[in-house]
């Protein structure tokens, strides 16, 4: 009899999700010395699950939600980090 054991599910996940979760808010936490753009993404929060990476909240402009998820990508991508993709699901306010 053989048994097969899903080595993803027995060893848990391969993405480090509190980590990736770090560096995302790390992205735009070096934007935070500027009070314009801190105000600008204060209500951003980041979830990772498996190695996806969700952004909520919601910014002012369009602008500003393209610039935080281009800023995540390109920290996580330097980090050479894991993971599986980020969503968007920033609103912006009206």
């Amino acid at each position: 009899m053989t048994i097969i054991f899903s080595l993803f599910g027995f060893f848990g996940s391969k993405y480090d999700d509190g980590k990736i979760e770090v560096i995302a808010s790390n992205a735009i936490g070096d934007q935070m010395t500027n009070p314009v753009m801190e105000k600008q993404m204060e209500n951003v929060e980041f979830n990772c699950e498996d190695g996806v990476l969700t952004l909520e909240g919601e910014v002012k402009s369009e602008k500003v939600k393209n610039r935080i998820y281009e800023m995540v990508e390109e920290k996580l991508k330097k980090t050479r980090i894991d993971y599986k993709e980020i969503i968007d699901e920033m609103e912006v306010a009206e």
